[in-house]
């Protein structure tokens, strides 16, 4: 998560077309914005987070403006993860640098179940731009 998602990012950059996918957890604050540029990609991205997560609250408007513009358009999907904060993408406590992770409002079991459940509906085609209606 965070910046393993912005590493992610930037190796789907690299490696394309090979790659059709792009899971992106925990990822708002941009400490630094990618370098490469996915807009044009055919491939479909989902950015997962938590609504208390400060790392994506923090993030300027012009910031996440920017942001907005490198993503695969028209192909990537947002998911708020209602109560979720940052350290509940991963196993650790509380951090406060370099900004806290925020508090979360469920519990760390119930925010992995929702990012699982998210992840794997993206990858199963029932979440993102192309998702199937059952």
């Amino acid at each position: 998560h965070s910046m393993g998602a912005f590493q992610a990012f930037e190796l789907c950059s690299e490696l394309r077309p090979g790659i059709s996918k792009l899971i992106m957890w925990g990822m708002g604050r941009a400490f630094h914005l990618p370098d490469n540029t996915l807009a044009d990609a055919d491939v479909d991205a989902v950015i997962i987070v938590g609504s208390e997560d400060t790392y994506c609250k923090k993030m300027s408007t012009a910031d996440r403006h920017k942001f907005e513009q490198v993503l695969p358009q028209n192909r990537t999907t947002f998911v708020q993860i209602r109560g979720g904060n940052h350290a509940g993408f991963a196993h650790y406590g509380p951090q406060t640098y370099p900004i806290p992770d925020g508090v979360r409002a469920v519990t760390l079991e119930e925010q992995q179940d929702a990012v699982a459940k998210a992840t794997a509906g993206f990858l199963r085609g029932k979440i993102g731009p192309k998702a199937k209606k059952e």
